[in-house]
């Protein structure tokens, strides 16, 4: 038997919903490991000041390693900041797009049950006619 275009529009509008929920979430996790890396940056930058600025004689003697050390764990926090920025938006975009979609299979279900009810209404209405002919 042929299945019901509706009834396969509907199946493949609620596979993309699915779709879209799963790449939402896996932007999600993608964000939260930008976030921890980004606080593990934030460590060793407040690990690397401590040390700098210490009493040890022995962290004098290389302020250029240090300062070379904390120029590039800065420059991964920029870039961390700038994914972080592009998984947020990642996000908007995914979770709008689910929203769209899940907006035109709720109308596509709408639409299916109303034809039905529609079919059920002149099935009733041929039913009453063949009792009166």
């Amino acid at each position: 038997m042929v299945a019901d275009p509706r009834t396969k529009r509907i199946a493949g509008l609620q596979r993309l919903v699915t779709l879209q929920r799963q790449l939402q979430k896996l932007a999600e996790a993608d964000l939260a490991q930008a976030n921890r890396e980004r606080e593990d940056v934030r460590i060793a930058i407040e690990n690397l000041v401590a040390a700098m600025s210490g009493m040890s004689a022995t962290h004098r003697l290389f302020p250029h390693l240090y300062a070379r050390q904390l120029s590039t764990l800065k420059a991964r926090d920029q870039v961390l900041v700038g994914q972080i920025e592009l998984h947020k938006a990642r996000i908007n975009t995914e979770r709008t797009r689910g929203d769209r979609v899940g907006d035109r299979l709720d109308k596509a279900n709408q639409d299916s049950e109303r034809h039905f009810d529609d079919e059920a209404l002149f099935d009733m209405l041929d039913g009453v006619n063949k009792t009166d002919g």
